[in-house]
């Protein structure tokens, strides 16, 4: 299911503009593979041009400044986390090592984000089948594209359990919740039921049909309302 920018959540598809809206989906898969990877080994310098292109990008496509942040929230989480553990350590001043590793996390996370918003879930799924299929005719095993179809169930499961957690908190803000520990302490097992609940209707969508194998992904997209 495609969002709109005052709903959207992580990783969700958005419809937008731009070229990488054409791009095929097993090349964008690639060039996220390698730019996540790359972030890891470059120096900070290059690591902040290329978050601050990433960004920019984003936003051209139709993204709002409010979705770029969403999307790199983890990496503030991480940053806290770092610091906290820093300080029961008797160090208060961040590391550089730290700066730089939230720095990459922040990067690999633009990539991830931009991928997932600018291709369907459907894309996806074909576009690692794509890529599994040309990779299975060089190496002497079975041709069918197996590891695509389990990927299929993954990339269905991200955005809709993100999805969840932004609809639980839009109802604990709606009732007067304020962020902070209590905030994670009740809303969280409530996303843990309701993402099992979610995977044990995905599961039975897909006995009752009978969609071995998933051979009517798309129907399964429609149906889990991704």
């Amino acid at each position: 299911m495609a969002v709109s920018g005052t709903e959207a959540y992580l990783f969700a598809f958005r419809p937008g503009r731009g070229i990488i809206y054409r791009i095929p989906a097993w090349i964008k898969i690639l060039l996220m593979l390698l730019s996540g990877s790359i972030v890891f080994f470059i120096p900070p310098e290059g690591c902040a041009v290329l978050s601050l292109l990433l960004a920019g990008y984003s936003m051209h496509t139709g993204m709002t400044f409010k979705d770029v942040l969403s999307a790199v929230k983890p990496a503030g989480y991480y940053a806290v986390i770092l610091y906290c553990a820093s300080a029961f350590s008797g160090i208060f001043i961040p590391q550089k090592s730290d700066l730089l590793l939230c720095l990459q996390l922040t990067t690999a996370l633009l990539c991830a984000n931009l991928l997932f918003s600018t291709t369907t879930p459907l894309s996806m799924r074909r576009g690692i089948e794509t890529i599994e299929k040309a990779v299975r005719k060089v190496l002497p095993v079975q041709k069918k594209a197996s590891f695509a179809e389990t990927y299929a169930f993954f990339i269905l499961f991200i955005p809709a359990a993100t999805g969840i957690w932004h609809r639980i908190d839009c109802a604990w803000k709606a009732r007067g919740g304020k962020n902070g520990l209590r905030k994670i302490i009740v809303l969280f097992p409530v996303l843990i039921s309701l993402c099992m609940h979610r995977a044990w209707i995905t599961e039975r969508a897909v006995r009752n049909r009978k969609f071995s194998k998933f051979k009517n992904l798309a129907c399964l997209c429609t149906y889990s309302g991704i």
